[in-house]
């Protein structure tokens, strides 16, 4: 997949000192060294013994082939910091913003990316057993690169086939567009709502699809908080991920209060593909 949105001689020079289906992360800024990541470490790519140094021209030849040769068609996922591409690889972009009335309408002259890549991590713990066994809305904790999104995805699999009629909110298309996972990776009795902003998902989905259970990632914001409220209100269990060091931190913040009486099961990931603790809150 990265051969296709890497200029070549940035890709070739990873190529030869490193297993390209080890990599998670590659950072490229203006004028500065190119960084990768290999299971969460970080290591500088070197050419010739010297630090590679990416220039403005490759980031923009990036972005233009990760786009497609169509900017113009990325306008809505740029305007929140990232592109998609259609192998599943997200691409986050920072730049110069163009704000108006407190709201992002564009970023322009980008000067960094983060290019993520997801793998198929496997989950075999048995602590996951009692959560499929006797489901109950879910929250998946851990702090950024851990696998939390691909725990979801195998947790949604799961509940998808066994039966349960799984809403997925994809509105970043990285759950269910990975380019080099099995299509069929989130479960038979799935339904996909891709590309299209949460909130507005949770409002008409949730009505016309009859789910029994809602999964997302990424919780973010008030008004998704919201939304996740109201879907338990509903009776339709819910199973998500977010940005957190730890679950005692989380429940002891009165800020997410209302979120955390939403759920049951808490996950706690304590490293890249390790499920640490499970918090029962019946127990």
């Amino acid at each position: 997949m990265l051969e296709k949105i890497l200029p070549s001689r940035i890709f070739n020079e990873i190529l030869s000192c490193e297993n390209m289906d080890k990599i998670c992360e590659i950072r490229i800024r203006k004028d500065k060294p190119i960084i990768y990541s290999i299971s969460g470490k970080y290591k500088i790519l070197e050419r010739g013994g010297q630090a590679y140094i990416a220039s403005q021209d490759e980031i923009d030849w990036i972005i233009l082939t990760a786009s497609e040769h169509s900017i113009y068609a990325q306008d809505e996922p740029m305007k929140q910091g990232y592109i998609c591409t259609k192998d599943g690889i997200r691409i986050g972009i920072c730049g110069q913003g163009v704000v108006e009335k407190d709201k992002l309408c564009a970023v322009k002259n980008i000067s960094s990316i983060c290019i993520r890549i997801g793998k198929n991590i496997v989950f075999s713990s048995s602590k996951l057993d009692k959560i499929l066994g006797d489901f109950g809305s879910t929250l998946i904790c851990s702090p950024p690169g851990m696998g939390k999104t691909t725990l979801l995805r195998f947790l949604v699999k799961k509940l998808s086939d066994s039966g349960k009629n799984v809403l997925l909110l994809d509105d970043r298309e990285e759950v269910s567009s990975v380019g080099d996972i099995n299509e069929n990776c989130i479960g038979m009795c799935t339904d996909i709502a891709l590309g299209i902003p949460k909130n507005i998902a949770y409002k008409y989905f949730l009505r016309s699809m009859r789910p029994d259970i809602v999964a997302s990632d990424e919780i973010f914001g008030d008004e998704e908080i919201d939304a996740i409220v109201d879907c338990v209100r509903c009776g339709v269990k819910v199973i998500s991920t977010v940005h957190c060091d730890s679950v005692d931190r989380l429940v002891k913040d009165t800020r997410y209060d209302r979120l955390c009486r939403c759920f049951r099961y808490f996950v706690e990931i304590e490293d890249i593909g390790k499920i640490g603790k499970v918090f029962d809150k019946e127990m």
